[in-house]
């Protein structure tokens, strides 16, 4: 048992280091996103620990796999992985393959990233999340949300296919509008 639970803990170390990437010394905050994606991008705290948390665990060597059930929480420096369930797969040198995420899916990274659906699907190899079943990703206030959504971990971009919705929200008739507001009285 206690092996069963360092493979899997390791899986989700690896799946938690690619996830946040590697951010770049110069990455300054506050500066524009290019992408939906740049939230997952690291804070620099590249050894940070993982908190895994959910009502259920099962490892099977056998199929090398490893399920998470029931109120699944991740947490790693600035990012956190809700879902219903995780089911992750690895290799023979224990190497995560595939995470699906299910139910009740919620990606966030600091306070500019959100992605939320009930299916996602990480492939480490790709470096590939690909959101289905009610995919939105909020990044800054601005809102896409498609059929499908592939976010491309290591870069700045993603796609979205079927029914594409997007919000965009000018920022600075937002911060007119807040500056505004703000000198109302009530």
């Amino acid at each position: 048992m206690i092996k069963n639970l360092i493979i899997s803990c390791i899986m989700f170390l690896t799946l938690s280091t690619e996830l946040l990437g590697q951010a770049k010394a110069t990455d300054k905050p506050n500066q524009p996103t290019k992408g939906v994606f740049e939230g997952l991008k690291n804070s620099g705290a590249k050894d940070a620990p993982v908190t895994i948390t959910s009502n259920t665990l099962q490892v099977d060597d056998k199929t090398r796999q490893f399920v998470y059930a029931g109120n699944v929480k991740m947490i790693r420096d600035i990012l956190k992985i809700d879902a219903d369930k995780m089911i992750g797969t690895y290799d023979q040198s224990n190497q995560l393959t595939e995470l699906l995420c299910l139910g009740n899916v919620v990606i966030i990274r600091g306070e500019d990233m959100r992605a939320t659906s009930q299916h996602a699907v990480y492939d480490p190899k790709k470096a590939t999340v690909v959101l289905t079943q009610n995919p939105e990703v909020v990044n800054k206030q601005n809102a896409l949300a498609a059929a499908k959504i592939t976010l491309y971990v290591n870069e700045d971009r993603s796609e979205a296919e079927g029914e594409v919705r997007v919000k965009i929200i000018n920022h600075q008739e937002l911060n007119d509008s807040q500056k505004a507001s703000s000198k109302v009285k009530h």
